[in-house]
């Protein structure tokens, strides 16, 4: 069975048609300005994000470059160190040889005082022999004396021996017995003046050998004598020389302490250049990995918006 058709319900379903087209018409124009909307701030997301990401990419260039400063500097600071302690090691064998010279000088100041002591020593044996040596010159004198003497009196007894022999011959036979004495007596004369004048050789030798002595003696107490004024000098020479020495180790502790101070102080800045290096280093790959993951984040937001675009 046909049904004929009505107008009345075709208006209606046409003007809720109408209706519905117009209503999706205007849902349509909605939804592209949305879209447009969304297009036009993912734009400008995408702007920002570009030059976020530009920004990341210049603090990256930037964090290189300063890493590879902090390199050179951490290069420099390790060369300054490794100065710094031969400098140090230097230091203590200046010090030491300058510890080890002042040792050597007092012990060339005791040295000297020794010699000093012994010389006065020698000084005060060569006066003790001067003295001895005019002491022996007076008694070969007292002995010459002595020995003239005794040879005046052998002359007067041989002279007195000769006389009575003679008066011996004169008394003929009585006077033989007294002529043997005489005889003896002139024999025992000529024996004595023999004896003195051997002893005077003798003593003359002895008095020349003292007088050699007593010379030598004098030129052995005048070097002694400038023996002992060098060695005054020498001794207040090696006082100075201890004194400067002295005033030396204290310029080389000065300069040692403040060798030590400036090692401790470059290896407390190697030590934070080391560990800033490392921190840089953190940043720096931080950063190379976020700008990486950023670039990732622009390609899917561009594709994105492609897919946007193509809606409108």
């Amino acid at each position: 069975m046909f049904f004929k058709k009505d107008k009345t319900v075709e208006t209606v379903i046409n003007t809720a048609d109408k209706e519905i087209q117009e209503k999706l018409q205007a849902e349509n124009e909605l939804l592209k300005s949305y879209i447009n909307q969304i297009y036009s701030r993912m734009g400008e997301i995408i702007e920002s994000h570009n030059h976020v990401n530009s920004q990341h990419s210049d603090l990256a260039s930037l964090a290189e470059n300063i890493k590879d400063i902090m390199e050179n500097v951490k290069d420099l600071s390790q060369n300054t160190n490794d100065l710094s302690l031969e400098l140090s090691t230097r230091s203590d064998k200046l010090n030491s040889i300058s510890q080890t010279s002042v040792e050597k000088s007092v012990e060339g100041n005791k040295a000297v005082e020794d010699l000093l002591s012994m010389m006065d020593s020698l000084k005060a044996q060569a006066k003790e022999s001067s003295s001895s040596m005019n002491s022996l010159g007076e008694r070969s004198k007292q002995i010459t004396d002595i020995v003239e003497t005794i040879t005046d009196i052998a002359n007067q007894t041989n002279l007195l021996a000769l006389n009575a022999a003679i008066e011996a011959a004169r008394a003929g036979e009585h006077g033989r017995g007294f002529a043997i004495v005489a005889d003896e007596v002139r024999k025992l004369a000529e024996n004595t003046t023999k004896s003195t004048s051997t002893i005077q050789d003798l003593v003359m030798n002895i008095q020349n050998e003292i007088e050699t002595a007593s010379k030598n003696n004098e030129r052995n107490n005048s070097a002694i004598e400038k023996g002992i004024e060098m060695s005054e000098v020498v001794k207040e020479k090696i006082k100075e020389i201890v004194n400067g020495f002295d005033e030396v180790q204290k310029e080389v502790k000065i300069v040692t302490d403040t060798i030590i101070t400036q090692r401790d102080y470059i290896s407390s800045i190697f030590e934070q250049t080391r560990v800033s290096d490392d921190i840089l280093l953190e940043i720096h790959n931080k950063l190379i990995n976020h700008v990486e993951r950023a670039s990732k984040v622009d390609t899917n937001l561009e594709e994105a918006l492609t897919k946007l675009k193509n809606l409108l």
